[in-house]
């Protein structure tokens, strides 16, 4: 393995132990990036994604394609989102998050923002997302709190979209 896989790959362990993504997700990445072909390809949509205009949604649309022409399974599943998001969010937190479908959508409602939620990683819905962010940061900034990234955004939309569980009286 080269210098670029050793560093996606380790950048993938340490989402996995800070919690942003799940173990199934990381084998599927770490595998993913197996191999140095599958990891440039990789790299070089990323590098367009980190380099996109302020409205990034088709060089998303395509870093979701080369992610998904790597991986073994198709993931055209709303559970899908974490693993196509954290690779932008790891190289660059200040301006991208990882999106939780359950919770993204429960804050949106919360917040009757009108996010307009497609399962299918797309660059469209995760525009929106990063929309979502940025007038929840203003929010929180507005209310005395100052999110420093996505990180300390993510953690308010997960917390705050968590899905409640009943309780036996």
């Amino acid at each position: 393995q080269g210098a670029l896989e050793r560093g996606l790959t380790e950048a993938v362990d340490a989402a996995l132990e800070a919690g942003v993504v799940s173990s199934a997700d990381a084998a599927l990445l770490r595998d993913a990036l197996a191999s140095r072909p599958a990891a440039k390809a990789l790299r070089t949509a990323l590098r367009r994604l980190l380099v996109a205009d302020a409205s990034p949604a088709r060089a998303f649309d395509a870093f979701f394609e080369s992610l998904r022409a790597l991986l073994p399974t198709p993931l055209a599943r709303a559970d899908a989102w974490p693993i196509m998001t954290v690779l932008p969010f790891l190289s660059a937190p200040r301006r991208f998050g990882v999106l939780r479908a359950a919770e993204t959508r429960a804050v949106s409602e919360m917040l009757t923002f009108g996010l307009r939620f497609d399962p299918s990683p797309n660059g469209r819905t995760y525009a929106q997302f990063l929309n979502l962010g940025e007038g929840l940061r203003a929010d929180l900034s507005a209310a005395g709190l100052e999110p420093t990234d996505w990180r300390d955004l993510q953690a308010f939309i997960w917390t705050l979209g968590a899905p409640t569980r009943s309780r036996a009286a």
